[in-house]
């Protein structure tokens, strides 16, 4: 496998009006990574900052030696969890499972498959603000993890969820990243969830 293949973050400095934040990270192509650490230390900023959303003051962001610093969101290869799940509030929860799936091939067999296995098979026709919190974090994991971008990213993608659903979910996830041979990088505070997923674990 050459090695320019994976995510490369070299020297990348964030600057928000109040401080900065400067990042080094290494990422192996279709590994699992998970950024541990106490809140305030720029774990979600570099998710961020990977999929397009912060404000990069210098250095540079490659995948698979592409230089991906100055793209869109929309024309990186990333698709990115929220904290909050971040649901289309006025349509159906299967029109926002079928937001950024690839059309050219029916995805709804995958989104009945994927709502069957997370016991969500009877909110598909439902209103996003008809389902509680745990309901609408476990719809986002499932609309990023269906999305064909090759980086999965999930902040903090667990919280709320009681332990048995937080351990289907983990299966779940575990499952998809082996069959889709992708990369995960996630923040956690739960050292066991990054365990579970068999991530490196790394600080920022």
């Amino acid at each position: 496998m050459s090695n320019n293949l994976g995510l490369k973050i070299n020297k990348l400095t964030v600057s928000y009006p109040d401080w900065e934040y400067c990042y080094d990270l290494t990422v192996d192509d279709r590994s699992r990574v998970a950024l541990l650490g106490q809140s305030g230390i720029g774990k979600t900023t570099l998710l961020l900052a990977i999929a397009g959303f912060a404000p990069i003051k210098s250095g540079e962001v490659r995948f698979n030696d592409q230089i991906m610093t100055d793209q869109q969101p929309e024309e990186r290869p990333v698709a990115m969890l929220f904290q909050e799940d971040n649901l289309f509030e006025h349509l159906t929860i299967q029109k926002n499972l079928r937001l950024g799936l690839d059309q050219s091939q029916d995805p709804n067999d995958r989104i009945q498959e994927a709502m069957l296995e997370l016991d969500l098979l009877d909110q598909l026709n439902k209103m996003p603000n008809q389902l509680s919190g745990g309901q609408r974090q476990r719809i986002g994991i499932i609309r990023t993890l269906l999305r064909p971008e090759p980086i999965i990213i999930l902040d903090e993608p667990l919280t709320g969820l009681d332990g048995e659903t937080k351990e289907k979910v983990l299966d779940w996830i575990d499952r998809k990243l082996t069959e889709q041979q992708k990369m995960l990088i996630m923040v956690t505070h739960q050292r066991s969830e990054a365990e579970r997923l068999g991530c490196e674990i790394k600080s920022v």
